[in-house]
């Protein structure tokens, strides 16, 4: 399927020149904001996406929180909602925390979030050969989905019940995802 629409928020000048250069403002249907998405999010019309997807660098958990509070803003209802869940990951059990809070977070918004086991081969290191701050460890990803729930909907927040996915924390841990002593490496002088 093809959307209608597409919005896209970018904040990196350099990523702005290359999207320039490949042509992404002149697609039908496209328009790209720029700008950080604290500064432009406050632009866009009331319920005008289906979904929405945050994906973004070096910001914190208090930032995908303060993003979730335009949610039922944004989304239409029973729109959809997931981001690139990178939280804590280099260690498999404060992930696990930061999924369960993002649901909880989420819910206090009225979206119904479960997470789906992605399976991932091993990342060897001359995959991440170039890469400044390796950002994922694990053999398994979480993917997030958070569905609006409209105001008199007295479906229960539970996706196991609905037939999506399975629920969230049971068995969510892979054999492969070891809680890791290991903390995230300091960045060299250069970053």
């Amino acid at each position: 399927r093809k959307p209608a629409s597409h919005s896209i928020i970018e904040a990196h000048p350099d990523v702005l020149i290359e999207m320039a250069k490949r042509g992404w403002s002149s697609r039908s249907g496209v328009t790209v904001h720029a700008g950080r998405w604290q500064d432009v999010i406050s632009t866009l019309p009331s319920a005008a996406f289906d979904a929405v997807f945050f994906d973004t660098y070096e910001e914190s958990y208090m930032d995908l929180r303060q993003f979730m509070r335009e949610l039922s803003r944004l989304l239409r209802p029973e729109g959809r909602f997931s981001f690139f869940n990178g939280l804590a990951p280099y260690n498999i059990f404060y992930h696990a925390v930061y999924c369960r809070i993002a649901q909880e977070d989420l819910l206090d918004h009225g979206l119904c979030c479960s997470f789906s086991a992605v399976e991932l081969k091993k990342l060897a290191d001359v995959e991440w050969s170039g890469v400044r701050r390796r950002y994922w460890k694990f053999e398994t990803y979480y993917l997030p989905l958070a569905i609006s729930q409209s105001s008199g909907d007295t479906r229960p927040c539970n996706a196991a019940e609905a037939g999506l996915w399975r629920p969230w924390p049971g068995s969510a841990v892979r054999i492969g995802d070891r809680i890791e002593s290991e903390e995230e490496p300091e960045p060299g002088p250069d970053e």
